[in-house]
């Protein structure tokens, strides 16, 4: 892939240069990260930050390959400094077609789940995905939104976020969305209210991004949440940002 390396060393140097912030991340979760050394790169990067990445067995198949190529890997990955009480991952029930040759039907895509401690006495699940990508892929990605929505849906966690690359517009008339959205809370509705699909915060297509293609702009990832008895996720923030580095000025993700 054109300049995956310097993708995946961009990526780890700004989380690391977030550590050196008084206000840094507690959280961040990456979708499409396919290979072992992708994930090897990022994780160098954040030696002595205080994050920790998770391993490519956390959130993916025992039988993911990820070192020739990425046949049975989920591309999942989460990356905090907040202590981890467990790890899961559950892929999904339907893939790709074999005959259509896009690579739906070797990755493992699912449901990966990294409950946290936010606080004493307190937790917090995550729920990361990928779904199907194409539009031709919309029954399959129908049924594996509404087995991450379920998942979401029956966590018991005292908070809860359902998080990732969903590969729907929410304009369409496919269920994806609002099979996810069902009983949660959509972050980026709640904050932006009439202007949560403004094309300038478009996270697929969007014009400032030189990597993107020419389908777009459109919003293809979410962060969805709910929150258990009177307890209350508040968004304060909402950007789309976009990023340059040093080493490469004239490209952009």
């Amino acid at each position: 892939v054109k300049d995956q390396v310097d993708w995946m060393e961009a990526i780890g140097e700004v989380i690391r240069d977030q550590a050196r912030d008084q206000h840094s991340l507690d959280i961040v979760i990456l979708q499409e990260l396919w290979m072992r050394p992708d994930h090897a790169t990022i994780e160098t990067l954040l030696n002595a930050t205080g994050y920790r990445m998770t391993y490519v067995g956390d959130l993916a198949s025992p039988i993911c390959d990820g070192r020739i190529a990425p046949t049975y890997c989920s591309g999942l990955a989460l990356i905090t400094k907040l202590p981890i009480l467990k790890m899961s991952f559950t892929p999904f029930s339907v893939s790709g077609d074999f005959w259509w040759n896009d690579g739906e039907y070797y990755a493992r895509k699912g449901t990966g789940r990294v409950t946290l401690a936010p606080a004493k006495n307190r937790t917090l699940d995550i729920l990361l995905t990928s779904l199907a990508a194409n539009d031709y892929n919309y029954w399959y990605r129908q049924r594996q939104a509404k087995e991450f929505g379920d998942a979401a849906r029956a966590s018991d966690a005292d908070y809860v976020i359902a998080a990732g690359n969903m590969e729907v517009d929410p304009r369409t008339s496919e269920t994806s969305y609002s099979d996810i959205k069902r009983g949660m809370k959509d972050s980026r509705h709640e904050y932006l209210k009439t202007n949560w699909l403004d094309p300038s915060l478009a996270t697929y297509g969007n014009t400032k991004n030189s990597y993107s293609g020419t389908e777009g702009p459109l919003v293809f990832d979410y962060l969805l949440h709910k929150s258990k008895g009177p307890r209350v996720i508040s968004i304060t923030n909402y950007k789309v940002n976009v990023l340059k580095t040093k080493r490469s000025k004239e490209h952009t993700g």
